[in-house]
């Protein structure tokens, strides 16, 4: 019996401590790339900034764990929040919040270009890569978009794609996205919150493929 409550304590230990974001300890530079085009109202647009900085929340941010960047895009690159310098939790949130929408088209590749660049000049050897891409629409140039995700893979990267409303999005979805593992799809952007916990399930995984 005191066996059995000792397993059933250590399990909501264990649970309790992941919820609250101490269990992703991982060595992880993870750059978020969300949507900033016309079609996103600006209620939706601070669903999506509440949503990274949730996300931020349930990781342990440090030199030697994780680090977070977030580049806006739509017709051209919009605010960026850099992986470097280092920032604390608080500051990332802050600027999370703080971010501008664009409001012009949906230019995909040219974020995912962007990310992979910051990845080559502000990423860590030693750290695993992750982008998270959130958007509610097709890409201007699908080719494109396959091109640039494609490099992003061959470099490493490993790609988390999250669709918002448009469900003809998927096809892309599946493109975009390192495997269907990685690819997740709401109908709302306040659906976001739904998805946070196995999104950052997704992410902080050990053995990451």
């Amino acid at each position: 019996m005191k066996i059995l409550l000792f397993i059933v304590l250590l399990c909501f230990i264990v649970r309790n401590t992941h919820q609250q974001g101490n269990v992703c300890n991982v060595t992880r530079d993870i750059i978020f790339l969300i949507d900033g085009s016309n079609s996103i109202t600006d209620a939706d647009f601070r669903q999506q900034k509440h949503f990274v900085a949730n996300m931020i929340d349930n990781f342990k941010i440090g030199k030697d764990f994780v680090r977070v960047g977030i580049v806006v895009f739509s017709s051209t690159i919009g605010d960026i929040v850099h992986l470097q310098p280092s920032k604390s939790k608080d500051v990332l949130k802050s600027l999370a919040n703080n971010l501008r929408h664009p409001k012009k088209g949906t230019n995909t590749a040219l974020g995912i270009k962007r990310v992979r660049q910051m990845m080559r000049e502000e990423g860590r050897s030693f750290a695993s890569k992750t982008m998270i891409v959130v958007t509610d629409g097709l890409s201007a140039s699908p080719f494109r978009t396959y091109l640039m995700t494609s490099l992003a893979k061959a470099e490493g990267i490993i790609v988390i794609a999250i669709g918002v409303g448009n469900p003809t999005l998927k096809d892309e979805l599946k493109i975009i996205a390192s495997n269907g593992e990685k690819m997740f799809q709401v109908t709302r952007f306040q659906d976001l919150e739904l998805i946070k916990n196995v999104v950052g399930n997704s992410i902080c995984q050990r053995k990451y493929v």
